[in-house]
């Protein structure tokens, strides 16, 4: 088994984000010195396709010094949370296409899937299986794949499927279902007495027959922990008693957590919770806190840690991940996308209608 040193065991667990649109000397030292594994990218990061593509060849041509590939990953999920460039169509939301047949479903997954392999995108946090409720949180709403957690599960099992074909990892997400919080978990942090069991049944379905990777929500079970899901021990545990996948936490820099908690204890409970990569975009000093508190935790956590990041380092071999250069899409080939978005688009106007 090939030797992997302390930075490259924790930065492997690292995904991290960034403010602006320039790879600064900072992002140079993520990569570089501490060997960050992958980068979220948001839409503030990018004014155009031509940015998009810049930006993302500029981070796999730094990483080529290291022996680890990196997470381009993304959180294109269509509808309100659309993070491709201007110059792409916007595909209708995730219950807008619940109601249409497999085909459209699956034309939905493989337009996504398709523009993101070809532009250098390898992970994205996508499908939702949080199940719809017309009471849900309006952070949620209308991102949902279903009304119930048998559409749920049939609807995201294609968009699923499509991303594999096109070696995008696949993120479910919100573990373990969104559906009876009311508030946004992105400013405050809910709370439930206990797991539902249909709101986590698409997880338990999804997750068994062997989905990549999912993501953790900051969502309270009173009967599980009083910390959230995704700082969670226990919770994790019971997790990996029969899921091989990776976790990742949400983002730690919402403030339903870092209010509560702080920003490095934040950071300090998702390692100790056991979660396989953590998200967070904090600002450059205090990133950087949070990764030499990373290196002082190592000692008590490192049995833990190179499992996770092996697990990592395996998936990104299992999806042929690589920092080589690659050819993105074209104008004409754009317009052939957008074509295709309005031909889907138009199909479930009229269905919902």
């Amino acid at each position: 088994m090939e030797k992997y040193t302390k930075k490259e065991l924790i930065g492997q667990k690292l995904l991290v984000g960034f403010d602006g649109t320039e790879v600064d000397e900072h992002i140079v030292e993520l990569i570089q010195k501490y060997k960050v594994g992958g980068f979220i990218l948001y839409r503030n990061n990018y004014n155009s396709y031509y940015d998009f593509i810049s930006l993302i060849k500029k981070l796999k041509e730094l990483n080529r010094v290291n022996r680890i590939p990196l997470f381009i990953c993304i959180d294109q999920e269509n509808g309100i949370v659309n993070r491709l460039p201007g110059e792409f169509h916007r595909i209708k939301n995730a219950l807008a296409s619940s109601i249409c047949s497999e085909d459209v479903i699956k034309e939905v997954g493989d337009i996504t899937a398709e523009i993101l392999h070809r532009s250098g995108v390898n992970m994205n946090l996508e499908p939702v299986l949080d199940i719809y409720d017309e009471n849900i949180s309006k952070s949620i709403g209308n991102r949902c794949f279903g009304r119930t957690a048998k559409e749920v599960i049939n609807n995201t099992r294609i968009i699923i499927e499509s991303h594999k074909d096109n070696n995008v990892v696949p993120i479910i997400k919100h573990y373990p279902g969104l559906r009876k919080v009311r508030v946004d978990t992105h400013i405050l942090l809910p709370s439930i007495k206990y797991i539902d069991e249909e709101d986590i049944k698409p997880f338990n379905v999804l997750m068994g027959e062997g989905v990549p990777g999912v993501l953790l929500s900051h969502l309270k079970v009173k009967n599980k922990d009083r910390l959230p899901v995704s700082l969670s021990r226990k919770i994790q545990n019971e997790i990996k008693e029969s899921y091989n996948g990776i976790t990742i936490t949400d983002d730690i820099k919402m403030r339903s957590v870092r209010y509560r908690y702080g920003w490095v204890r934040t950071a300090k409970l998702a390692l100790e919770a056991g979660n396989d990569i953590i998200m967070f975009n904090y600002p450059q000093k205090k990133e950087e806190k949070v990764i030499n508190t990373f290196y002082k935790m190592y000692k008590k956590y490192s049995s833990e840690i190179e499992e996770s990041a092996l697990k990592i380092i395996e998936l990104k071999k299992q999806y042929k991940i690589s920092d080589d250069d690659f050819d993105e899409l074209s104008v004409d080939e754009i317009n052939e996308y957008n074509d295709r978005i309005d031909k889907v688009d138009e199909i479930i106007i009229k269905k919902n209608s």
